[in-house]
């Protein structure tokens, strides 16, 4: 049982925080970005980068459903953060690039460039808190899923990290083996601006969902 229960709430989170990366996000799109513009070597860094905050989120979910139910108000929190995804949307949006231009990660300053931009992407996610309140919700009431210990909530946040780090694994490699046929569609909307506008509708999105553009 002592065993079981850490490898079955790695397995089933990993698993779930998979699916729950197939939808269109921040760190997604950012690791689209650079694997369009410096190449899979970086983007491999993004989504590195972009799976990261899963620990961070996921493991503040799990104190605050153990610990502190009431440490925070996640829905202000999630306004903040979907104006913060806003102004990063509309600042691509607004970019007056003709084109991608194609700039392979030759140095360090490029790698850690890439690392950042996933770093970013992830931490202005608003879906990723209340999404793994939601799984602990649901884990509680089975006993081998159920987060009660530091050891359980340790074990859930790598998880759900793994999880979301093999997806965008997955969706870099995409990007590379499909380049070029991408930016042949692209040859008349520079990718900045159309990633921008996606960003701008998920923070739209978030905002009407979170009650803040209804007051």
């Amino acid at each position: 049982m002592e065993v079981l229960k850490p490898m079955l709430l790695f397995g089933v989170t990993l698993v779930v925080s998979f699916v729950g990366s197939l939808q269109l996000g921040p760190a997604n799109l950012a690791v689209i970005h650079t694997g369009l513009t410096n190449g899979l070597a970086a983007s491999r860094r993004t989504a590195l980068g972009g799976a990261l905050p899963e620990l961070l989120y996921a493991g503040l979910a799990a104190y605050t459903v153990v610990g502190l139910k009431e440490v925070m108000e996640w829905p202000y929190l999630r306004w903040i953060v979907n104006f913060a995804l806003l102004g990063v949307g509309g600042y691509w949006l607004l970019q007056k690039n003709a084109s991608v231009k194609y700039e392979p990660p030759y140095g360090k300053n490029t790698h850690r460039a890439a690392l950042l931009r996933g770093l970013v992407a992830g931490v202005l996610n608003p879906q990723l808190y209340p999404f793994w309140v939601l799984v602990l919700a649901g884990y509680h009431n089975y006993p081998l899923l159920s987060v009660q210990t530091p050891i359980d909530a340790v074990v859930f946040a790598m998880g759900s990290a793994a999880g979301a780090l093999g997806l965008l694994v997955m969706v870099a490699w995409l990007t590379a083996r499909h380049r070029e046929n991408i930016l042949r569609k692209l040859t008349k909307w520079p990718v900045q601006r159309i990633l921008g506008g996606l960003l701008v509708f998920l923070a739209l999105i978030g905002l009407i969902r979170s009650g803040a553009l209804s007051r």
